[in-house]
């Protein structure tokens, strides 16, 4: 009997193994694809786009996009690579709730313009741009993604809303954090205690009070900008985010968190007042230990 029922449970374990791999199969896949749209490879050989312009303006990428072929298009997927050498364009440059691609019905010898961007307010560079048109089944007029059409250009472009590099605290060099100004005391580190994405900036100022870590930005007089950042102090007085004057180190703008261990946003907006031509976005405290994610200033 004990035979037995040593041998139901090993015969369940693998089953429940067997259960977990196919699970794990199907999110990959479903991951996977969420990237890369499927190639049917039924459209016509004289389904063509090219792209006519292409300008960086204001961090988005305004694209200028003609169809040089026969058939009429529907829309386009459009992707982008993040990497100087990466081969795979993986980057949406779209992102419409309840739309899979851009929808820009294109004839024959039509031309359009798009403003593409990318989705939240990460600030990245770009590095080529990859389009492939989607036109409709003649008879069941569902959308087919002409991969045989797919075009790649290269174009070097910063893109994005946020201004902050690295906003989220998430790229270091070994236990330097990248893109953001040395510690001027304390120190910084990663903690899995985090709001989004995977790590949030740990800082750990033993004693007194000051600006630790910042990025600085060129600005001009009655501009507006808005700022927001999730703060969490685990002991000591407060944490702080503030916008100072990079010349003068004036405080434009602040904001502080003293309640211990809760997660909290802060935002608000600035206007740069007459004589102000740099700003500084800093992080500090005072004899802390506190966790910051998720950091955003843009203009308005």
């Amino acid at each position: 009997m004990l035979k037995n029922k040593r041998g139901v449970s090993e015969i369940i374990g693998y089953v429940l193994l067997i259960v977990m791999v196919i699970s794990l199969s199907f999110i990959v896949y479903r991951w996977m694809a969420s990237y890369i749209p499927k190639d049917y490879d039924k459209c016509p050989d004289d389904v063509s786009v090219f792209i006519k312009d292409k300008q960086c303006q204001l961090g988005k990428l305004l694209l200028t996009l003609g169809n040089n072929g026969l058939f009429n298009v529907e829309g386009y997927y459009a992707k982008a690579t993040i990497l100087p050498d990466q081969e795979v364009a993986t980057l949406s440059l779209f992102e419409n709730e309840g739309e899979e691609y851009v929808i820009s019905p294109l004839n024959p010898g039509d031309v359009v313009s798009e403003i593409l961007k990318i989705a939240g307010n990460d600030k990245l560079t770009i590095y080529s741009i990859e389009i492939m048109p989607v036109v409709l089944d003649e008879k069941t007029k569902d959308p087919l993604v002409c991969g045989n059409a797919k075009i790649k250009e290269k174009i070097q472009c910063e893109i994005g809303d946020n201004l902050l590099a690295n906003h989220d605290f998430e790229s270091w060099s070994g236990t330097t954090l990248s893109l953001w100004s040395a510690p001027l005391e304390g120190t910084l580190s990663q903690s899995s205690d985090k709001v989004n994405g995977f790590s949030s900036l740990q800082i750990v100022k033993s004693s007194g009070y000051g600006y630790i870590t910042g990025q600085t930005f060129n600005v001009q007089p009655g501009e507006t900008y808005y700022y927001e950042i999730y703060m969490k102090k685990n002991s000591g007085t407060a944490a702080w985010m503030r916008i100072v004057d990079a010349d003068t180190f004036v405080w434009q703008s602040s904001v502080s968190q003293a309640n211990s261990n809760v997660w909290e946003k802060f935002s608000g907006s600035i206007t740069i007042p007459a004589g102000v031509t740099q700003i500084r976005f800093e992080l500090g405290g005072s004899s802390m230990t506190a966790l910051y994610d998720s950091a955003v200033l843009r203009k308005v």
